[in-house]
């Protein structure tokens, strides 16, 4: 296979499974090991205070990557409850923020892009969901201070 055609990792990784969908699992397990042990890394360089905020779509789970509808599309790619369970030793605490319908509605609302970045931009999670992100964070700010 030539990489040199590949600009983006995701679609490196859609060549990869649909060259072999049954071997494609070997790639997920060791980019999942990679994930959980450069996050001890760092973790271990920030030091136990850290708090680790699961913003997504989606809520944490342990079900297989390859159940949901566009499973290569999902962000975070291939995090499982499992691995973020390994990390709780070496964090303060996981807060989990997942955007209510009605903030995903807002789409863009508030957000400054260029006009060439329009469809980028509309795929992320915008200023509503980042502001309920925040909100879920603030309880355990708080006991913090």
């Amino acid at each position: 296979m030539d990489f040199s055609e590949f600009t983006f990792i995701r679609a490196l990784l859609g060549k990869l499974h649909s060259l072999s969908p049954e071997r494609f699992d070997i790639v997920v397990t060791e980019l999942r090991k990679a994930w959980v042990a450069r996050m001890r890394n760092m973790l271990g360089q920030i030091g136990p205070n850290a708090v680790l905020l699961w913003f997504a779509r989606v809520e944490l789970s342990n079900e297989p990557w390859n159940s949901v509808p566009n499973p290569l599309q999902v962000d975070p790619l291939f995090i499982t409850e499992s691995m973020i369970d390994e990390l709780r030793p070496l964090v303060r605490d996981v807060v989990q923020a997942v955007p209510s319908d009605i903030a995903k509605q807002q789409g863009t609302k508030g957000m400054y892009f260029p006009p060439m970045q329009a469809k980028v931009a509309s795929e992320m999670l915008g200023v509503a969901c980042h502001s309920e992100a925040s909100n879920a964070l603030m309880p355990l700010i708080k006991t913090l201070l």
